[in-house]
């Protein structure tokens, strides 16, 4: 995997933005010599004091160095806000205004020691320090100066938020995720039972969440009749219910792959009541969508907690249905990491 990403960007006056082609940045050979996360945190922390001086080029020069080599980071390069071919001016304030968004978007990440989508840290940093130049070198970048006007209008917010987002799912298509939602939906059969312990499980739906570290938890959504049992008890069926579904040979090749980090176990209950075989015939029967309450219990097992469950291949985890399949809406969300 790269570690930058390169994005081409439409922008719109209503700041609507959409993904034209994504390509790698090509990477330099990795210079032993160069510089390490902790000189490149202490550079940007120097930086700070006068961000937009000339005397910081060698120091922005290195960190650009650092963030297009190392594969300690993930950088994504926005046209619009990193190259700006189109912008009349100096070759130093260009530097300094590229050198910012490599600062910004490096920062975290070398804070946390974790990969992250900071893309909108990037920015921000970057306006600040355009903010400057454009004061005291009269510099004027067109786009830069529509994103000050959404700033003045309070909505900036919502732009960094977006970048993030199409971050995100240009990060996890570079992975081949959507690939492997399509194969998933093809072979589990939505919704379907899954046969454990004196009871069969109803599994309604896939998730795919990206975590802090970029990595991807597989998870899914399901109806059990111990829904208002214990955390012990629904962690133990949870167990269960993955080992099950590794028995399908196809979800156990898709989870394997390096960039999935675990499994999540769902529990779930709709609002109404209503039973898993009413809920698996509207499914199965209609398009119309299942409320459901807004606690949900969940269980996530990490690949190496799933490593020592030893050997789980075998038949298909699912119980064999002669109904017609129902595609299932996967969806992408980024979720903050916790260990049970």
């Amino acid at each position: 995997m790269k570690k930058i990403i390169f994005i081409l960007v439409c922008i719109l006056w209503s700041f609507t933005f959409s993904v034209g082609t994504v390509a790698p940045v090509a990477v330099k050979s990795v210079d032993k010599t160069a510089d390490t996360k902790e000189t490149i945190l202490k550079l940007i922390k120097e930086i700070d004091g006068n961000p937009a001086s000339e005397a910081n080029i060698p120091k922005y020069d290195r960190i650009t160095k650092f963030a297009t080599e190392s594969e300690e980071v993930q950088i994504f390069l926005i046209e619009d806000i990193y190259k700006f071919p189109s912008a009349k001016i100096s070759e130093s304030s260009r530097k300094i205004i590229q050198g910012s968004y490599m600062a910004g978007a490096l920062r975290k990440q070398l804070e946390t020691g974790q990969k992250v989508i900071t893309i909108s840290d990037g920015l921000a940093n970057e306006l600040k320090v355009y903010k400057i130049l454009r004061e005291t070198k009269f510099a004027k970048i067109e786009y830069l100066e529509k994103l000050l006007d959404v700033e003045k209008a309070g909505n900036i917010g919502q732009v960094y938020y977006d970048f993030d987002v199409m971050g995100m799912e240009i990060y996890q298509k570079s992975l081949g995720i959507p690939e492997d939602i399509e194969i998933l939906t093809k072979v589990l059969d939505f919704p379907m039972y899954v046969d454990i312990t004196g009871e069969k499980v109803l599994v309604m739906s896939m998730n795919f969440s990206m975590l802090g570290d970029l990595s991807t938890i597989i998870g899914f959504n399901v109806i059990s009749n111990d829904y208002d049992k214990s955390q012990e008890i629904l962690d133990k069926k949870a167990m269960e219910i993955t080992k099950k579904l590794l028995k399908n040979e196809t979800f156990k090749k898709v989870y394997n792959k390096n960039n999935y980090s675990g499994i999540m176990i769902e529990f779930v209950s709709p609002k109404n009541k209503i039973s898993k075989e009413e809920v698996y015939k509207i499914m199965k029967n209609s398009d119309k969508d299942i409320e459901l309450k807004e606690m949900v219990k969940q269980k996530i097992f990490e690949k190496e907690e799933i490593k020592k469950w030893g050997d789980t291949s075998g038949t298909s985890a699912a119980t064999q249905n002669p109904e017609p399949k129902t595609p299932v809406k996967s969806e992408v969300k980024p979720v903050e990491k916790t260990k049970k």
